[in-house]
């Protein structure tokens, strides 16, 4: 279903479902790492550019930390990094947001 809306709205562009789903696993680990990185000490985010700020001494630490992964984030913004977080961190905090139901407990559990 999430493919056909994906087709739906982007009609110039043609995933399988795999392909989507291996996009989707990416995002989440790349947003996981930078908000790991974030939470080092000396590591600061430009809310403006959507970019981590760190001197050379901090990257050089970040790599060792995460990985060469980490490097393309040096020059790239990461515009998605709000949403995502709306997105992956609500979803575990709060489950009863998951509830189809209107009439939900905080645990998610259907009245």
């Amino acid at each position: 279903m999430m493919v056909r809306i994906f087709h739906a709205r982007h009609s110039y562009v043609k995933f399988s479902k795999y392909q989507l789903q291996e996009k989707e696993k990416e995002i989440k680990r790349e947003y996981k790492m930078l908000r790991e990185a974030r939470k080092q000490s000396g590591v600061g985010w430009d809310e403006m550019r959507c970019m981590i700020q760190a001197d050379a001494h901090l990257w050089d630490e970040l790599t060792i930390l995460f990985g060469s992964r980490i490097n393309k984030f040096k020059s790239k913004p990461f515009p998605l990094f709000n949403l995502l977080g709306d997105l992956y961190d609500e979803v575990s905090l709060q489950p009863w947001l998951i509830c189809r139901s209107r009439l939900c407990d905080q645990r998610g559990r259907k009245f």
